[in-house]
């Protein structure tokens, strides 16, 4: 029973951990492995694939509607979504859902939320947690950042803060 009790009061404290509005400085770790695939069809309808990202830094990151540190971080995603494109960059974003909480399934107001904050990069519904496990998300926003063999560099654990994605990329153009 004493183990139950300990699984339940971690798996709260994540809980309330993720999609924290706090004013913490942004976090991110090295990641490493490869990139799990993604694909699917997009809120607006149209397929996303490794068509999409092959040979591309790739930005994952994983949001919902529902969260206001996704809120937050997505007019500073899409700044650099719409500064990066021109440097080989890929950004999909994964709409997550279920999970601890049980973050909300509503494609219609997914897509309300991506027209009020301008979203306009790739986003696809994570259904099932599928993709979300593969990438071993525990919480939202998670950012993550693969370079362009398809190897995980980075994860950026909290909401994405601005020049924080600019700055990674370059240290993975630069070799850092």
């Amino acid at each position: 029973m004493h183990r139950r009790a300990m699984a339940v009061a971690i798996l709260m404290g994540f809980a309330l951990a993720s999609c924290s509005s706090g004013s913490a400085s942004p976090f991110f770790v090295r990641a490493s492995g490869p990139m799990p695939a993604i694909s699917g069809a997009t809120l607006e309808g149209t397929s996303f694939g490794q068509a999409d990202y092959a040979g591309k830094v790739v930005v994952v990151n994983f949001w919902n509607y529902d969260c206001p540190p996704c809120r937050q971080e997505q007019p500073i995603l899409e700044a650099d979504w719409t500064a990066l494109l021109t440097r080989g960059v890929s950004f999909v974003g994964v709409m997550y859902v279920g999970g601890i909480p049980a973050w909300p399934d509503d494609r219609a107001a997914a897509r309300a939320y991506l027209r009020q904050l301008r979203g306009t990069y790739p986003t696809i519904v994570d259904q099932n947690s599928s993709i979300a496990r593969g990438f071993g998300i525990q919480g939202i926003p998670t950012t993550v950042i693969a370079d362009r063999t398809g190897q995980l560099r980075f994860r950026i654990l909290g909401r994405v803060r601005p020049g924080q994605l600019r700055t990674l990329i370059g240290q993975l153009e630069t070799g850092s």
